[in-house]
């Protein structure tokens, strides 16, 4: 009985003693952790506190099982350090590290060969400065902080074959952190509360730099004045924050080599500015790039390969993605201007970049208070919808002056307003409208060396409201129709040395209109397999909408072995100067070239309000001056044609019980007051 008390009060004593949690003391310079006279008063043990904070050095462990509580590697001095290194197992279990405690103070911890290091949380950089090397073993930690007060400053330096696993690593939470990373593993996917955030507080600063190795976090959190360099290794995140928590501080991820990878979303300025800056390497993105949420943003692409599911710049603020290189690649949807709170959305192409939207583009999206594409350079793959004013109300722009815009279907407002200038560079489309749906209100302006090529259809006008202007370059579509549907269209050719080329139809609508000056000309061809000549139609009664056709040359380049046909329209007044005057007169005829010759068939199969006039049931043709080439033919089909000049080169003229007449032209004085040598020309019979 006597034995068992002594028994009782002796576990008391010794438990007693475990609880208070002794302080330990390293008392020499540098020596081994496990050597008894290295430590006051003792080896210390699981729950124990340890200051090595005498200024020249530390312990080493180089073999064998360490333990600890709270262990500070300089509380308030400078020159403390604590290593583990050696090819034989040997770790370090504790609650806490805390290196450079107080201001002004320094601690180090070197971890190298197989050690292993475990503890519930380390701060590389408390108050003071904390350094962390590692070139090998293992760093289990569940929160790591490096530059964790106001004044601190933490630096982690991984490589080698090093690994780090941790629930989170905050890289400058009030101090100034900076993890760099030149091999080994970094692992923060074990769940989804794994996140690697820096700079965190106002006023605190952050960097991560990773040039080799593995980087993997669920989550990735760039927020105040933070940059993460990537100039190679491998980065999984399943989300990316770039700018937050209101920072004015601005918030920067450079890519120049490695490859980054974005399971879910990138989303730059929440509430903060973020910029992405992408020099080389690739960015793939599996979901959703979203640039400008609630605050300020820019995608700079300048090298490399950035691939994503859906992009959308301009969320809820100003977004801007500055493309001057490398390569774009979005597999579904890109917007410009959000879809909430009426961002503003901006995408500019230069240089050498290459952009390709698999899905929908939309400039000016459903909410947007503001959306622009402008291309100077480089190439544009548009493989679905390219919209340009999307939704009701909102405005879209695109403006080209170099490269290359290829796109399916270009809608040039679809439901919205939108404004597309080319002053410059290629432009091709399968089908164009302008002015889609009822509402939108469209503008298309062709100037400069611009050239505008449409593989199927051009319309201008379709349900709501479209325009276009063409003062220079060239302009070649296989259909032209103009306010042919509900809705109102016009084209004005404001400059002669305008190239329009139409390949099969050329179409005025009952809501057409069209203005030009005088020597302007649109070439009627045929269609790719030149099976089917250009046809010209006329379905307006408004002459004075269609008082372009006045200064306009029409010229047929179809072959003699096909037949265009050509709508007249006019009233036929007889051989009245009268008729040549606000009667959808024509300025020019042209039927052929020296090159080709041509076939023109003039029909009357629409009423365009000039039925039953004074000079017979059908319509007729006004012409101020007609060129056959040679080998062509010009076949009136029973209908009555009046001229002012008429050139035959050779081609044959078929009335068919039509009428041909002339009109002696009114004499025209030149600035000497000379009668023009034009209109006392002799004229060649038909």
């Amino acid at each position: 009985m006597r034995a068992a008390s002594i028994l009782m009060i002796v576990w008391m004593i010794v438990t007693s003693a475990h609880a208070q949690r002794d302080n330990c003391w390293w008392d020499v310079c540098n020596g081994d952790w496990f050597d008894a006279d290295n430590w006051i008063p003792h080896i210390p043990g699981p729950g124990d506190t340890v200051y090595i904070d005498n200024g020249c050095g530390g312990p080493l462990i180089t073999d064998g099982n360490a333990y600890a509580g709270t262990v500070y590697v300089g509380f308030d001095m400078t020159g403390n350090t604590l290593g583990q290194m050696g090819i034989m197992p040997n770790s370090l279990t504790l609650t806490q590290l805390r290196l450079g405690e107080a201001e002004g103070s320094e601690g180090t911890y070197t971890l190298s060969g197989v050690g292993l290091l475990s503890a519930s949380s380390e701060y590389v950089g408390y108050q003071g400065t904390g350094v962390f090397h590692q070139s090998g073993g293992t760093n289990s930690i569940s929160q790591l902080w490096i530059g964790h007060q106001p004044g601190a400053h933490g630096t982690y330096q991984l490589t080698g074959d090093g690994v780090v696993t941790a629930s989170a690593i905050h890289i400058g939470n009030y101090g100034a952190g900076a993890f760099t990373q030149m091999g080994g593993i970094v692992d923060l996917c074990s769940d989804h509360g794994c996140w690697l955030c820096l700079a965190r507080q106002a006023g605190s600063q952050g960097s991560y730099e990773i040039s080799a190795g593995d980087l993997c976090a669920y989550w990735a959190r760039l927020e105040g004045l933070s940059t993460f360099y990537q100039s190679g290794g491998h980065v999984f995140f399943h989300l990316l924050d770039v700018g937050t928590h209101y920072c004015l501080e601005p918030a920067t991820y450079e890519l120049m080599g490695g490859d980054l990878t974005v399971e879910s979303e990138i989303r730059m300025g929440i509430y903060g500015s973020g910029t992405f800056q992408q020099s080389g390497g690739t960015n793939t993105v599996a979901h959703l790039v979203l640039v400008g949420w609630y605050s300020d943003s820019v995608y700079e692409l300048s090298g490399g390969q950035l691939s994503a599911e859906e992009e959308e710049i301009g969320r809820a603020c100003t977004g801007a993605m500055l493309q001057s290189g490398g390569s774009n690649t979005v597999t579904d949807t890109l917007t410009l201007g959000g879809s909430e709170g009426g961002g503003a959305g901006s995408y500019e192409l230069s240089g050498s970049g290459q952009l390709y939207v698999g899905g929908d583009e939309i400039i000016g999206g459903v909410s947007s208070s503001g959306a622009s594409f402008v291309q100077s350079g480089g190439t544009h793959t548009a493989a679905s919808f390219l919209y340009v004013g999307y939704a009701s109300g909102l405005t879209g722009t695109y403006d080209i002056s170099d490269g290359e815009l290829q796109a399916r279907f270009l809608w040039i407002a679809y439901e919205g307003i939108g404004e597309f200038t080319q002053t410059g560079g290629t432009v091709s489309a399968d089908r164009l409208d302008i002015g889609r749906e009822p509402g939108s209100a469209g503008t298309y302006e062709l100037s400069a060396d611009g050239a505008l090529t449409v593989e199927e259809r051009l319309t201008i006008g379709r349900s709501g409201n479209g325009q276009m202007i063409v003062s220079a370059g060239t302009l070649a579509t296989e259909e032209l129709i103009i306010g042919r549907y509900s809705g109102v269209g016009q084209l004005a050719i404001t400059d002669s040395t305008a190239e329009v080329t139409v390949g099969t139809e050329l179409t005025f609508g009952a809501n057409g209109g069209f203005t030009a000056e005088p020597g302007s000309a649109i070439h009627m061809t045929h269609d790719p397999n030149n099976t089917a000549a250009a046809l010209f139609d006329n379905l307006s009664i408004s002459e004075f909408s269609l008082s372009g056709l006045a200064n306009l040359e029409l010229s047929f380049e179809g072959g003699a072995d096909l037949t265009s046909t050509m709508e007249i329209a006019c009233e036929d007044l007889g051989a009245e100067e009268s008729g040549f005057a606000n009667n959808f007169a024509l300025g020019t005829l042209r039927v052929g070239t020296s090159e080709t010759p041509a076939r023109v068939q003039l029909i009357d199969e629409r009423d365009n309000g000039n039925h039953g006039g004074p000079g017979g049931d059908a319509e007729a043709l006004y012409v101020d001056k007609i060129f056959l080439s040679a080998n062509s033919t010009l076949d009136l089909n029973g209908l009555h044609v009046y001229y002012h000049r008429l050139c035959n080169d050779g081609g044959m003229i078929e009335l068919n019980g039509g009428l041909l007449q002339r009109v002696p032209a009114p004499l025209h004085l030149d600035n000497a007051g000379e009668v023009d040598p034009e209109d006392v020309r002799p004229i060649p019979p038909p």
